[in-house]
């Protein structure tokens, strides 16, 4: 039964236009992305290259990703003087000068703190600023400024200000207001736009429509001149309101010309709102008609207008205000916050008319043979694209087959995989035709409804891969069919739910399937080889996303969680690539080779391009014109022609590989501030070292690194002399800290690039150094050993007084003991003595009584000399011992025929003793010599001393008869010996036997 359905096309002739605007891609920032207001009022690009942005709130700084904001404080005179932002300016001395709606405001940004000037004085009175500063400019060294209605001039840098004119009047004696807006520089000049035309000022003269002795033709146009910009090139270049076009004005010749503008598009009733000279081009606003770019050479124009469809397209329709920096960066103010573009790098295309019309872009496509693109959205038939006219055609197909899953292009017709079953659609003659007839009933119900993917090999065979289930190999010719799963025995496969395919030019069907599994299938034979992808140990791949095979060999693999990987098929190996590579991301997705045979590959976080012969990877974003970076769940692909796809949720983009470049422009890196216990410091530009304390236990430097075209691309890397030589690597944080850093000299290096692995900017370098603590601190160290040293001193002083007090005390008491005890002890001797010989022979024993008493006093000063000796304070070393005990031992022993032989180590003759050191040692002595004279009976007496250990050693030794040790009388002094020694904390031992002689040790330590 033949089926008979109407197919419906809607035709949607979409004219090429002129303008290419659908390639500008404005990016934009407004008060939802922290700008004090969205109301910007002017614009100024500082020498460092930071952006100013003054609105109707307040004064904003911009690098192209963070904002510092300054407003009005009230009751604080440092800041802000109104937040009614209308002119800015820089001068030669860096200083950022804001005009407002209530006065004159100076900015040194190194600072951060404003001088405010609401007036001034003048000729005997007050001149007020009050009015608002409209505009701002320089000549020589003199800043020139204009209100309402006058015209103020300030001298730099002593800040000298002089009234210059005031209530300027036309011809009809009707005041003349000055426009807010930059004036135009010239050699020797100004030029000011103001509601009378244009004011010509240099530092001897103004010169105007009502006083133009010169008749100069720039100020007699008719008309309000709205917008004026200059050069370089001595060419002065307005606009007036309702003429639709450019003059140009030679500052030399005085020659004035103008420039129409071409366009398509009606040009009736354009008001030029201001414009500005970006190289070959001059780029205007306008109060209605959007943007305009105008070249110089032909006057052709393009516009861009107010989308509210399109996030890309300006975000007013008109602006107030336009500049340009040197990389060819415009920034163009409106009352909706700042749109800003560069299109010089503007090469991806967005195909918005085609996405317009699709309800989402999960799509799936091919290209016929004349270049033209087929799309399938979800349930909403088939889209026929022409890239290069842009006409787009839609057909409804019947029933069911409008929902289609897959499709390819084949010999004039496409192949489509749909919910209704297999169908064609033949592109010359628009023909629908099922295949339902052509399939056997088991096939087609082994095929169901849903297919996967369809791949046509050499032989004429179609690979249809089976949702879930895995494929069939059909031949609608030969009526063969081959099914292939993980329950077919002879064509097994290891899974059923097949991910991606691809067959390649020598007929490999290559299919991948959830997890690492890899089936290569040859299409002639119908053979299978499985292949394991290698996983690294608590890591997964996720699944296959995407394979591609080169000329070399090798069958390129993308997974969606472990980056991409090579395997080699000749030599059976895998190589990987990750992020650690390059790589703007693990998570990838589709993967397609462009004619030079560079890889270009979707990610979560860009568009990749790696070259793989040099094996360079190249990262592409939103800041490149990408209208996601979410592109991995995305298709890519490349048309006949060479151009490559790829298309995010909402937008679909094309590019040709050899015109798309990444950014040339490379970031200005700054070192903005640091901080140190809390407080925040801007960093001035000075040659001196920064000063810090070890106080400051967390310094944190910030530097900035400006980029308005890729901010998110920029990366940063610190190294910190002085520390160590290591480079820090730290992504997009713009800030480094540092911890109890120790005393020392420190450079901190800090690098940036917006192109990975390539540290192509300048570095910065900032000096600092860090004070120890108060204890380290060399005249801290010299206090304290000089208080040290007179505390030394002082003590000896003091011990030394003390000293000699006891000195004088021990003196003194050894010649009262002499003088006084001994005195008469010595009488008592003498008068026994006397008494004894003049007293008669008694019996009753008188005499013997006498003998004892003097005998007694003897021996008492024998005593008292002994102690006398050892309290004076000039025998203290042991050498003055012997000395004394030599003459009393030489005395007595020789009186008993006894030899002395003192042996005294040299050593210990200088040791200096301690009064009862002295006394007990010298006593234990002489009680040893007096002994060995009393009782030994010895020929010899040995005397031996020495220094051991810290310890004094004596030996005393002789060779007498000897005695039993363990019978002590009282009589030999054994006991007062021992006694003794153990006030000296030492000991004492005795050896002795019958005939034998007798040693004595005394050990004691100094």
């Amino acid at each position: 039964m033949k089926i008979i359905f109407t197919l419906l096309p809607i035709l949607f002739i979409i004219p090429k236009q002129i303008s290419a605007q659908s390639d500008i891609r404005f990016s934009h920032l407004n008060s939802d992305l922290g700008l004090t207001s969205s109301n910007i009022k002017c614009l100024l690009k500082d020498h460092t290259g930071y952006l100013w942005i003054g609105t109707d709130a307040g004064l904003n700084r911009f690098d192209g990703k963070n904002i510092v904001s300054y407003n009005h404080i009230m009751g604080d005179s440092t800041s802000l003087l109104n937040d009614n932002i209308l002119s800015l300016y820089e001068d030669h001395l860096f200083r950022i000068w804001i005009g407002t709606e209530g006065g004159l405001s100076l900015l040194i940004p190194e600072t951060g703190i404003f001088e405010n000037y609401h007036s001034f004085a003048w000729g005997g009175k007050t001149v007020s600023l009050s009015s608002g500063v409209r505009c701002i400019g320089q000549i020589n060294d003199t800043l020139w400024i204009a209100t309402d209605y006058s015209l103020i001039s300030c001298s730099l840098p002593s800040l000298h200000f002089e009234l210059k004119m005031e209530a300027l009047k036309n011809e009809n004696k009707k005041p003349i207001r000055f426009l807010p807006h930059q004036p135009g520089i010239s050699p020797n000049g100004l030029w000011f736009l103001t509601s009378g035309g244009i004011m010509y000022v240099t530092p001897e003269k103004m010169v105007h429509k009502a006083n133009n002795p010169e008749n100069w033709p720039i100020l007699n146009r008719v008309g309000w001149i709205s917008a004026l910009t200059n050069s370089n090139d001595s060419i002065l270049y307005f606009s007036t309101f309702n003429f639709a076009g450019i003059y140009k004005y030679n500052l030399s010749t005085h020659h004035l010309d103008s420039i129409l503008l071409t366009s398509t598009d009606s040009l009736q009733d354009i008001q030029i709102v201001s414009i500005t000279k970006n190289r070959d081009e001059i780029w205007g606003t306008t109060l209605y008609h959007g943007i305009f770019r105008m070249q110089l050479d032909s006057g052709k124009t393009f516009f861009y207008r107010y989308n509210r469809s399109n996030a890309a397209s300006v975000s007013n329709v008109a602006a107030s205000s336009i500049i340009c920096d040197g990389d060819g960066t415009v920034y163009m103010a409106t009352a909706n916050g700042l749109d800003y573009v560069n299109p010089d790098l503007t090469s991806f295309r967005r195909h918005t008319k085609l996405t317009s019309q699709f309800k989402t872009m999960s799509l799936v496509g091919a290209d016929d043979a004349e270049g033209n693109m087929w799309f399938a959205p979800q349930n909403q038939g088939l889209f026929s694209y022409s890239p290069i006219t842009e006409n787009i055609e839609v057909y409804s197909l019947p029933g069911k087959y409008n929902s289609i899953w897959t499709m390819m292009y084949d010999d004039g017709k496409l192949m489509l995989g749909t919910e209704g079953g297999l169908a064609t659609f033949d592109i010359t003659h628009k023909k629908f035709n099922s295949l339902k007839s052509k399939i056997p009933q088991d096939v087609a119900d082994h095929i169901g409804n849903q297919s996967s993917f369809i791949r046509k090999d050499n032989l004429g065979n179609f690979w249809i891969g089976l949702l879930f289930n895995g494929l069939i190999k059909c031949n609608f010719e030969t009526h063969q069919f081959i099914v292939f799963s993980m329950n077919e025995p002879e064509h097994r496969l290891m899974n059923n739910h097949i991910k991606t395919v691809m067959l390649d030019s020598e007929g490999i069907l290559w299919v991948a399937y959830w997890g690492n599994d890899l089936t290569a299938i040859n299409t002639y034979n119908n053979s299978i080889h499985n292949i394991k992808i290698p996983e690294k140990p608590n890591e997964k791949i996720g699944f296959v996303a995407s394979l591609k095979r080169d000329n070399d060999q090798n069958l390129w693999i993308s997974t969606s969680q472990s980056g991409l990987y090579k395997y080699m098929i000749h030599l059976d190996s895998f190589v990987s690539y990750n992020t650690k590579d390059g790589l703007s991301s693990n998570h990838l997705g589709s993967i397609t080779f462009d004619h030079d045979h560079n890889l270009w590959i979707n990610s979560s976080n860009g568009l990749n391009k790696f070259n793989i012969k040099k094996g360079i990877i190249t990262v592409y974003t939103t800041g490149d014109g990408l209208p996601s970076n979410q592109l991995n769940q995305t298709k890519n692909f490349k048309n006949t022609d060479g151009t490559l796809f790829t298309y995010s949720a909402d937008e679909l983009v094309s590019f040709n590989p050899d015109e798309l470049h990444p950014n040339p422009y490379l970031p200005i890196l700054i070192l903005t501030s640091y901080e140190k216990s809390g407080v925040k410091y801007s960093i001035r530009q000075s040659s001196e070292p920064l000063q810090l304390t070890s106080s400051d236990k967390l310094i944190t430097f910030q530097f900035s690194a400006i980029n308005f075209i890729d901010p998110d691309k920029t990366e940063y890397a610190y190294r910190l002399d002085g520390l160590d030589d290591t480079w820090y690597y730290t992504g997009n944080q713009a800030s480094a800290s540092f911890t109890a850093l120790p005393q020392g000299d420190y450079t901190l290096h800090v690098k940036a690039t917006n192109k990975p692995n390539h540290w192509n900017v300048p570095e910065k370098t900032i000096s600092f150094h860090v004070d120890g603590p108060l204890w380290t601190k060399g005249w801290f160290i010299t206090l304290c050993f000089s208080i040290a040293l007179l505390l030394m001193y002082g003590l000896y002083r003091y011990r030394l007084a003390e000293f000699e007090k006891l000195q004088a005390i021990r003196n003194r008491i050894s010649k009262d003991l002499h003088d006084d005890l001994g005195s008469t002890l010595s009488s008592i001797s003498m008068n026994s003595t006397l008494a004894q010989r003049i007293a008669p022979p008694s019996e009753n024993g008188l005499n013997p009584v006498l003998q004892d008493i003097g005998e007694s006093a003897r021996s008492a000063m024998d005593n008292m000399s002994d102690i006398v000796w050892a309290i004076n304070p000039a025998n203290e070393t042991v050498d003055n011992m012997i000395e004394r005990l030599e003459k009393f031992a030489q005395k007595l022993l020789a009186a008993q025929n006894i030899k002395l032989t003192l042996d005294m180590n040299p050593m210990l003759r200088n040791i200096k003793l301690t009064m009862p050191q002295r006394k007990n040692m010298y006593l234990i002595l002489k009680e040893s010599i007096n002994n060995i004279a009393k009782y030994s009976k010895a020929s010899n007496c040995y005397i031996h001393g020495r220094l051991e250990n810290k310890k004094i050693h004596i030996t005393i030794e002789d060779d007498g008869d000897g005695f039993q040790t363990d019978i002590v009388t009282s009589g030999n002094g054994i006991v007062n010996m021992k006694s003794r020694a153990t006030e000296l904390n030492g000991t004492l031992t005795v050896n002795s036997a019958d005939l034998k002689g007798t040693v004595i040790n005394l050990e004691f330590a100094t």
